[in-house]
């Protein structure tokens, strides 16, 4: 689970350092395939509003209110947070985490050499060290939109590659974009150097692969455009579905504890 949330996470981030400030509304249909299984997964943008997901769950990020909501759409139910219990959730997280780092480097200490190693990648490490982004050769032709490949390393744990463009720009205002963009900050906190290294990609991201090791087991997703519509987006697709029930957020349950 917690890989799961880490790729949709760093996509997400991914996606919204590289967007470009200005232009009409935007809709991206894409196909998509987790571990094997197919779907089709479908993000908008309008007015400061972005919704990313897929048939199962949902994200929608209104920049105007510094508001997060999650959708389940299999237990018909969602949640809301804002920015300031995501930070807060955050900022314990990482304590708690970097508690239980020290805890573990000190019981590493005595194991012999290779029992240590073998401990240290059974664990995930480096997961959390450095990130890189690198611009890749060539171009490829996306839903009918040239795409540069940008190669994205997170330490052993996670490898992407994200295919963007610039001639694809969603509606967004300067000053509309930032805030949206530092919804994901306080996330991006705990992934190193990711913030700025994922400013590095330019353009809009139509397609993705990426690849996540962690206990010996490896998981892969594919997503790539399939249509890119510019007609205006109906507001009401930022709304949470009727008779969907609110739910308390993961953040307050973090914050409580």
């Amino acid at each position: 689970m917690l890989s799961l949330h880490i790729r949709r996470l760093t996509l997400a981030a991914a996606t919204l350092a590289a967007l470009p400030l200005a232009a009409g509304d935007l809709t991206i249909v894409y196909k998509t395939v987790d571990n094997g299984k197919p779907g089709t997964a479908t993000d908008y943008f309008a007015g400061g509003k972005a919704r990313f997901g897929d048939e199962e769950h949902e994200s929608i990020l209104d920049s105007a209110t510094g508001t997060i909501t999650t959708v389940d759409h299999e237990k018909k139910q969602y949640s809301q947070f804002t920015l300031a219990e995501m930070e807060a959730a955050m900022q314990q997280a990482a304590a708690q985490m970097e508690s239980a780092r020290k805890q573990q480097e000190e019981a590493m200490k005595n194991m012999p050499p290779a029992l240590r190693e073998k401990m240290q990648k059974m664990s995930g490490g480096g997961m959390m060290g450095s990130v890189t982004v690198v611009k890749g050769a060539g171009t490829r032709r996306i839903a009918g939109y040239d795409a540069t490949p940008w190669n994205v390393t997170m330490g052993d744990m996670m490898k992407m590659q994200i295919w963007t463009t610039t001639a694809v720009q969603p509606s967004m205002d300067p000053g509309q974009f930032e805030r949206l963009r530092s919804l994901m900050t306080p996330a991006l906190k705990g992934l190193g150097n990711a913030g700025e290294e994922f400013k590095k990609i330019q353009g809009f991201s139509l397609a993705s692969t990426s690849t996540v090791s962690v206990l010996g087991k490896t998981m892969e997703t594919t997503r790539e455009a399939t249509e890119v519509k510019t007609s205006p987006v109906d507001p009401s697709v930022f709304n949470v579905p009727a008779g969907y029930k609110k739910v308390e957020s993961p953040f307050a349950k973090m914050g409580r504890k």
